[in-house]
């Protein structure tokens, strides 16, 4: 069974991405959580013992003076595990997250958003930071009260699987 994690997952989304501030739906549906200390993930990219260790960013790791990203160790870890989403830095861990799907929908700025002019383009510009090896499903721009929206599903499995009933 997967855990839904809605409001501090739209909270890591809106503090960790300046560029997307106006995200207004991140829905994980996690599969596992992966936790590391700052200090395995510095070892592990730096090759060397790192004394002081700090989160320098929800998303990057200050090993000794050298600014590491945490999607970088999460990618070594896990080379071929198709569900790797994200990595979470907090003070003192780092979350190597994996995910069933993401769905995530952001609030258009204006008719000249690039991230809106091209729905695929749109979402391929967040599956890095939001659901790193997991495939665009679908995409969408559509018009609500809000205004218009980008809205992208991402999926670990195939498409045609995810949509299978099982008898």
């Amino acid at each position: 069974m997967f855990l839904k994690c809605n409001k501090a997952c739209l909270l890591w989304a809106c503090l960790c991405f300046s560029s997307h501030a106006k995200i207004i739906k991140d829905d994980v549906f996690v599969k596992k959580d992966n936790f590391y200390t700052l200090k395995q993930a510095c070892k592990s990219l730096t090759n060397r013992e790192s004394a002081l260790v700090d989160a320098k960013s929800i998303s990057k790791i200050d090993c000794m003076g050298q600014e590491v990203k945490a999607m970088d160790f999460c990618r070594k870890e896990f080379r071929e595990d198709s569900s790797l989403a994200r990595a979470i830095v907090t003070d003192e861990k780092l979350n190597c997250q994996m995910a069933a799907r993401i769905n995530l929908s952001y609030l258009c700025q204006g008719m000249s958003d690039k991230l809106c002019k091209d729905k695929t383009i749109g979402c391929q510009h967040f599956k890095e930071d939001f659901a790193h090896n997991l495939r665009i499903a679908h995409s969408a721009v559509t018009i609500d009260e809000q205004g218009r929206r980008l809205s992208c599903y991402f999926t670990a499995t195939p498409v045609q699987s995810a949509y299978e009933l099982s008898l």
